[in-house]
């Protein structure tokens, strides 16, 4: 049974995540690009929209909620609450790092990864007093067909061996 794509802040995490200890193999700000993967997602779903007001000679842009059903997807359906319970409207990049902050983010995208049987979730200790959750891969396929559309994309239909 074939499985639906993965969304771009779950590719995002799976890039990021050292495959056998489940832990950021890299990025500091990980969770900007989380927020900017699941923007990037509602507003393709047309869950969002921007739009342009004049104000005297300068134009300001604002993200609004334009259609705030629910996705059926936890983290989509958590980041169109957040903005649709905002005081004040938000320009895109005010918008990604709302979406960011929202506490728990990386293990809300880690969890719907455990759900699709890509990662596991198990526990980590830290000097024997801390825990801590850890994601390590399950099935590799997923993150390994990610690898190579990006190969393919940066080699581009000409590239051949040297």
């Amino acid at each position: 049974m074939a499985r639906a794509p993965l969304r771009l802040h779950q590719e995002l995490l799976l890039l990021a995540l050292h495959d056998t200890k489940g832990t950021l193999a890299f990025g500091q700000m990980q969770h900007v690009g989380l927020g900017g993967g699941i923007f990037s997602e509602l507003m393709l779903e047309e869950r969002l929209r921007i739009v342009t007001e004049k104000r005297g000679r300068r134009e300001k842009s604002f993200v609004e909620v334009a259609n705030p059903a629910r996705t059926g997807e936890d983290v989509l359906d958590l980041a169109l609450e957040r903005l649709r319970e905002a005081k004040r409207r938000a320009n895109p990049r005010d918008t990604v790092l709302r979406i960011a902050r929202i506490k728990r983010l990386r293990h809300h995208v880690g969890l719907e990864l455990v759900r699709r049987g890509v990662l596991r979730a198990t526990e980590d200790e830290i000097l024997l007093f801390f825990k801590r959750k850890v994601y390590p891969t399950l099935d590799p396929g997923p993150e390994r067909a990610l690898i190579e559309r990006i190969r393919a994309a940066l080699e581009g239909p000409d590239a051949g061996p040297p």
